[in-house]
């Protein structure tokens, strides 16, 4: 259970050092010329108040599971680490 926890903690971090990175970018692009996170503002701005709720329920559904996919890896890489310090604690005695 606490691999879980930490691997979800992983996902999360992950996730808001993504997020991070792409408000960082937003004035990048502006100086750039290029569209503001690759066209989703303009979406969202040119779009009536239905298609802004999809396009909300879009973006979350994409976040969540990328956060689910990220926690399985994590999980996954923490679970081979253990299980690896097991069978190396195992051979050294």
């Amino acid at each position: 259970m606490q691999t879980i926890k930490k691997a979800m903690v992983a996902a999360k971090n992950w996730i808001q050092i993504s997020i991070g990175f792409a408000i960082i970018s937003i004035p990048i692009n502006l100086l750039m010329g290029r569209p503001v996170l690759n066209g989703l503002w303009h979406d969202w701005v040119v779009a009536d108040a239905g298609l802004r709720w999809q396009l909300l329920g879009l973006v979350l559904g994409v976040l969540l599971a990328a956060w689910v996919v990220l926690t399985l890896l994590f999980t996954l890489g923490y679970g081979l680490n253990d299980w690896l310090k097991q069978q190396d604690n195992k051979s050294s005695n």
